[in-house]
C-alpha cells in the first residue's frame, strides 16, 4: 500500500473495478502479483466495488484531500447490514444478489477505450449497450472464469479476448435499464424488480439464457405498458419450450392483475395452441433450464388459498425443485383442484374474529394489549367486531372508560410528571389499588378520582424541592485558617482506619467533637481531636489484628474479664466497637489452648511501641 503513487480520479459511469485497473496499469502493473503487492493484501478474489473495503479505506486515506473525491467512484453501502447490504449505484438502491461481486463481465471495447461502465456490475446485463459487444465471463477458449483484476488482453491459454459483436435489438434490455439508471428513478426500478419477481425471474441463473432474457424482457414491457410487446415474448417463450401448454405458459402472468394483461394471456392463449408453436419453433439457441411456474403463479392461476395447499398435498405427492414446479406437475396440479372442487373438496375457511385490540386504542389510552384484555374480560369495554372480523370499539363506550379510569402512562403524558414520582404518591398517600382481579389492570389503571389527589400530591413535593435550602445552623462554616489542620469525613475515616459511616455516627455521639461544614459541602474535622480520640479508644479490629482471632471471640474474651465497650450496635446502633485504651492495657494478657478454654495470664500487659499498626500519616 506504501508504493501507491496517485490516486485516480473516477469518471463517469465509469466501475470502481475499472477506477482500480486504471490505477494499477499506471503503476505498472502487469500480473495479479503485481496488484497485490500494489494493494498490500495477500488474497482478494471479490470485486473491490464497496467504499467500506479495508483495501479502499486505506486508499482514500492516503489520497488526503482527494480521498472523498476516490470513494465517490464506488458503491455505498444502504442500510445496517453486515453482510451483503444493498449498494448504490448511480442513485439507486440495488440489492446485493442483483450485483456481480466474485465474476466479472469483459467488453473488449470498453478495456480498449481505458474505461469500463457499471452496468456490466448488474447481473441483469449480459451486453454493452455502448458498444454493441456481447461480456465474456468465461474464456471462449478453455472456459476459464474471467475476474476483475484481469490486466491483460489474452488469457491464460493465450487467447485473445474479444467481445463478439450483437445487434441494437439484441442490446435494448441493457439500454432500457441504463436509461432508468440515468434517469435515477428509484421508484421506477423497484417496480421493475417487484415484475421480476412475479414473473419468476432468478438472479442466481445464467444471464444469457434466453428464458431468462425473455423474463427480463417482458417486466419491461409491463413497465412501458407495451402489451403488444408483451404478447411478443409470450411467443418467444411458446417457442423456447414447444412441448409446454399455452395456457401454461400463460400462468407467467397470473400474479398480474392488470385487465390489460389478462387480455393478452387471454389472446395468446387463444392463437397460440400447442401445435402453432412447433409449426414457429423457430429459436437458434435452447434454454438452459426447463419451464417452471413458483407457488406464488400457481396459486394465483388456480385460485388456491394458502390453505387449500394443505389438503392438495394430501391429495396428490408432488415436491417442487427448489420451489419451482415444471410444466408437467403443474398440469397434475390443475386436474387435481379441479378434481376437488367438483367434488366440493375446499371448505371454506372458518375465520374468527380477532382478539387483537387495535393499535390506535392502545396508543390512545396508553395501555397494553393486556390490559385492555383485561379490561374487556371485567366488562369495562365491550367490543365489536368488523365485517373482515377486525375488533373495534363504541366511541361512546371508550368515552365512559375514559370518565372512570386512567392509565399511569398517560396522566404522565398528560402532567408532565414521571410515571416514578406517580407511583411514589400512589405509595405515600397509600391509595388501594383497583377493586379488579388483574394484576396488569392494578398496576397501569388508576381511577380519575384519585388522579386529582396524585397530581396534587406531586405538584405539592415539587414545589418544596424548588424552595431553596436554608442553611444548617448546627455546624457553622469553617473558615481555614494557617496553622490550622482540617481532615473530610473520608480522610478521617481513612485515619481512623474505619469507614465514613462511622465517622458520622461518631460525630453524633460526641466522641468527635469541633466538626465544622465545608464551604463545598460535607464536614471538616481537626485533626488534633482524630488524634486524641487515637490515643484515648482502640477498635475491635485493631484487637482482632493484635491476637489474630474473630471480632467475636475477642469481644467475649474481654467481656470475660470486664473490659466492656464504650459504643457499639448494641449499645448505640454504631456499627463498629471500641473499646477505652487504658482499660484494655490493664487487662491480663489473653491466650486460647488446643482446647479452645480461655485461659489467664497473671502477668500484665504493658503498652508496646508497636501496639497499633502503622497508618497513612496526614500533614499536621
Amino acid at each position: 500500500m506504501s508504493k501507491i503513487l496517485f490516486t485516480p480520479r473516477p469518471l463517469p459511469e465509469e466501475s470502481p473495478t475499472s477506477i482500480l485497473k486504471r490505477m494499477a496499469i499506471m503503476h505498472g502493473c502487469i500480473l495479479r502479483s503485481d496488484l497485490k503487492a500494489l494493494f498490500g493484501r495477500t488474497c482478494f478474489n471479490g470485486s473491490l466495488i464497496s467504499r467500506s473495503h479495508p483495501i479502499i479505506q486505506e486508499i482514500s486515506k492516503r489520497a488526503g484531500a482527494a480521498g472523498d473525491e476516490f470513494l465517490s467512484g464506488f458503491y455505498e453501502p444502504i442500510g445496517a447490514l453486515h453482510h451483503a447490504p444493498p449498494l448504490k449505484i448511480a442513485g439507486l438502491s440495488v440489492s446485493a444478489d442483483m450485483i456481480r461481486k466474485r465474476g466479472a463481465t469483459y467488453c473488449s471495447e470498453c478495456w480498449e477505450n481505458g474505461i469500463e461502465h457499471f452496468i456490466k456490475d448488474l447481473k441483469l446485463s449480459s451486453y454493452c449497450p455502448y458498444h454493441l459487444r456481447k461480456y465474456l465471463t468465461k474464456c471462449p477458449n478453455c472456459q476459464v472464469k474471467l475476474y476483475w483484476h484481469a490486466l491483460n488482453v489474452k488469457c491464460r491459454c493465450n487467447h485473445l479476448l474479444i467481445s463478439p459483436p450483437c445487434s441494437a435489438d439484441t442490446a435494448t434490455n441493457e439500454q432500457k435499464l441504463l436509461n432508468i439508471f440515468r434517469m435515477g428513478d428509484s421508484q421506477k426500478f423497484r417496480q421493475l424488480c417487484d415484475y421480476l419477481n412475479d414473473l419468476g425471474y432468478r438472479v442466481e441463473r445464467h444471464t444469457e439464457c434466453p428464458a431468462n432474457r425473455c423474463l427480463l424482457s417482458l417486466a419491461l414491457a409491463f413497465l412501458e405498458e407495451d402489451m403488444v410487446g408483451v404478447l411478443t415474448h409470450l411467443r418467444r417463450l411458446n417457442e423456447l419450450y414447444p412441448e409446454t401448454p399455452a395456457y401454461i405458459i400463460a400462468a407467467k402472468l397470473s400474479l398480474f392483475p392488470q385487465p390489460k394483461a389478462r387480455d393478452c394471456a387471454r389472446d395468446f392463449i387463444k392463437y397460440h395452441s400447442h401445435e402453432n408453436a412447433k409449426k414457429n419453433g423457430t429459436f437458434t439457441t435452447a434454454p438452459l433450464h426447463s419451464f417452471s411456474l413458483t407457488k406464488r403463479q400457481i396459486g394465483a392461476w388456480l385460485n388456491i388459498r394458502q390453505h387449500y395447499w394443505k389438503i392438495l398435498r394430501l391429495e396428490i405427492n408432488i415436491k417442487p425443485d427448489k420451489t419451482k414446479y415444471n410444466w408437467i406437475q403443474a398440469q397434475s396440479l390443475s386436474k387435481q383442484v379441479l378434481t376437488i372442487k367438483l367434488r366440493n373438496g375446499f371448505k371454506k375457511k372458518i375465520t374468527r374474529n380477532s382478539e387483537r385490540p387495535p393499535k390506535h386504542l392502545q396508543e390512545m389510552l396508553q395501555l397494553s394489549a393486556a390490559a385492555i384484555k383485561g379490561a374487556i374480560e371485567h366488562h369495562l369495554l365491550a367490543p365489536k367486531w368488523e365485517k373482515n372480523h377486525k375488533m373495534y370499539f363504541d366511541p361512546h363506550d371508550i368515552e365512559n372508560f375514559t370518565k372512570n379510569f386512567i392509565s399511569v402512562k398517560l396522566l404522565s403524558s398528560q402532567t408532565n410528571i414521571p410515571t416514578k414520582q406517580i407511583r411514589r404518591a400512589i405509595a405515600h398517600l397509600k391509595i388501594a389499588p383497583l377493586n379488579i382481579e388483574n394484576n396488569i389492570l392494578q398496576i397501569q389503571l388508576i381511577s380519575t378520582h384519585t388522579s386529582q389527589l396524585v397530581i396534587e400530591w406531586c405538584n405539592d413535593t415539587e414545589q418544596q424541592l424548588l424552595k431553596p435550602r436554608s442553611p444548617s445552623t448546627k455546624r457553622a462554616l469553617h473558615n481555614h485558617t494557617k496553622t490550622e489542620a482540617w481532615l473530610p469525613s473520608a480522610a478521617a475515616a481513612e485515619y481512623l482506619d474505619t469507614s465514613k459511616q462511622v465517622i458520622r455516627k461518631l460525630t453524633k455521639l460526641g466522641f468527635l467533637t469541633n466538626v465544622q461544614k465545608c464551604e463545598v459541602g460535607g464536614h471538616l474535622i481537626d485533626i488534633r481531636i482524630l488524634k486524641k480520640f487515637k490515643t484515648q479508644y482502640v477498635s475491635a479490629a485493631e484487637v482482632c489484628k493484635l491476637f489474630n482471632y474473630s471480632r467475636g471471640k475477642v469481644t467475649k474474651t474481654l467481656k470475660a474479664f470486664g473490659v466492656l465497650p464504650v459504643t457499639s450496635p448494641e449499645i448505640d446502633d454504631n456499627p463498629a466497637i471500641f473499646f477505652c485504651e487504658m482499660k484494655f492495657c490493664r487487662t491480663p494478657k489473653i491466650g486460647i489452648n488446643a482446647t479452645k478454654k480461655i485461659t489467664m495470664d497473671t502477668q500484665y500487659c504493658k503498652p508496646q511501641k508497636n501496639f497499633r499498626f502503622q497508618s497513612k500519616q496526614f500533614p499536621t
